[in-house]
């Protein structure tokens, strides 16, 4: 790179390090195989928004690679731009779809300010409005003169719409939270009855609802730390100290992601939720309960 280039002519004000893009490809493909393996090995299609964005995660971070010896580049930077600015969406999406799936299980869609249906309509369409202005801002930053401030605008209204969305939905889930824990102290708890006698039984946090619960809201702090930034980030503009430094958009955008995201590696939804069978429907015969159907459909012996 000659020393002639001004930072403006780098698209994305600094030299990308190409070794900081295969870390990238690692963390983020590694996420990828083990959540494409939870998904063929239990099969719910609500998961494939998190499957699917962690991959398009890892493929921006290979798009980045020859980003580090063609610094000039429009294009890789928009294709770089484009996966690693959108991915998130599907994260979020995926929290937009647990909450109302976890009141449904548990019985107690009382407890949400909105119907579980409305939940996802609303907060999922949401999403996908702000997903297509961050697309049409980030294609447009890096042209020149007023199409580039466009994009900006663009891609700035659909973060904060984001943003304010998303801390809407966790306020949300907090307080169903608090109603669950007022109104039905009994689901609230992982203490519950089993076999013949009804002998209380304390359940393995891997069976229990409440662990699903406290990883989308472990979740939804570094998912919301990405978001804050990346407003701060396009507010700031193209120059911004932000926007045109390495470390800052690794630790505080990249980071934060992925140890928001991390945790559905040891904490697979459906595998907890469809082990919580305090919500079954049982299938009794005298003073003997034969059998339960679990809210995957399936018949389970006792």
């Amino acid at each position: 790179m000659s020393s002639s280039n001004s930072n403006h002519d780098l698209v994305a004000g600094y030299v990308p390090k190409a070794t900081l893009s295969y870390v990238g490809i690692a963390c983020y493909g590694l996420l990828a195989l083990v959540f494409w393996f939870n998904f063929f090995r239990h099969g719910r299609k609500y998961m494939l928004t998190l499957c699917i964005s962690a991959l398009t995660m890892a493929i921006g971070f290979g798009i980045r690679i020859p980003l580090s010896t063609n610094p000039t580049s429009s294009g890789i930077y928009i294709g770089y731009t484009l996966f690693t600015l959108l991915s998130p969406c599907g994260f979020i999406a995926t929290e937009y779809i647990l909450l109302p799936r976890i009141a449904a299980l548990i019985h107690a869609e009382d407890c949400l300010f909105l119907s579980s249906r409305k939940i996802v309509r609303i907060f999922v369409g949401s999403d996908i409005t702000t997903f297509f202005l961050q697309a049409a801002g980030g294609g447009m930053t890096t042209a020149k003169g007023n199409m580039a401030n466009i994009g900006k605008w663009l891609s700035l209204v659909g973060l904060v719409a984001q943003c304010v969305s998303f801390g809407i939905f966790i306020l949300l889930a907090v307080m169903f939270m608090v109603r669950v824990s007022a109104r039905y102290p009994e689901k609230w708890s992982n203490v519950t009855t089993t076999g013949l006698d009804n002998r209380p039984v304390t359940l393995n946090r891997l069976e229990d609802w409440t662990t699903v619960y406290y990883t989308i809201m472990y979740a939804a702090v570094g998912i919301m730390a990405r978001c804050i930034f990346r407003v701060v980030e396009y507010a700031m503009g193209r120059d911004g100290y932000l926007r045109s430094t390495e470390w800052c958009v690794f630790v505080l955008d990249h980071l934060p992601l992925f140890l928001a995201i991390m945790i559905w590696t040891v904490i697979w939804p459906p595998m907890v939720l469809e082990r919580d069978d305090r919500f079954a429907h049982r299938v009794v015969m005298g003073d003997h309960a034969l059998a339960y159907v679990s809210s995957n459909g399936n018949e389970n012996k006792v």
